[in-house]
């Protein structure tokens, strides 16, 4: 119960298995993504895999200081099924880059 609603945001705390369940299906949903040009953007990605479902997120990683391109980055699909159908499909290219994942 929150006795100032007005500055304090309520929420319900999730059991630990909950949590665990939670953070598994999310693993089964992501998948790793390498051998990127470091021009390639996250729009890039999307555009790419959505063919295979809905994605839920696409995040491409990058160095700290300077913003560039490290050459992978994950794509998170709204369901495990989408996922799958990736891992199944070889040979993956992005401007004419073969990619891992």
């Amino acid at each position: 119960m929150c006795l100032k609603p007005d500055k304090f945001e309520c929420k319900l705390l999730k059991s630990e298995k909950e949590a665990k369940s939670e953070a598994q299906d999310q693993k089964q949903r992501k998948i790793f993504i390498g051998g990127l040009h470091r021009s390639v953007t996250a729009e890039q990605l999307e555009e790419y895999f959505q063919k295979f479902g809905k994605i839920q997120n696409a995040v491409i990683n990058r160095e700290h200081y300077t913003n560039i391109s490290r050459g992978c980055g994950f794509v998170l699909f709204e369901n495990r099924e989408s996922a799958a159908k990736v891992l199944e499909t070889n040979n993956h290219f992005i401007e004419g880059r073969r990619i891992d994942v």
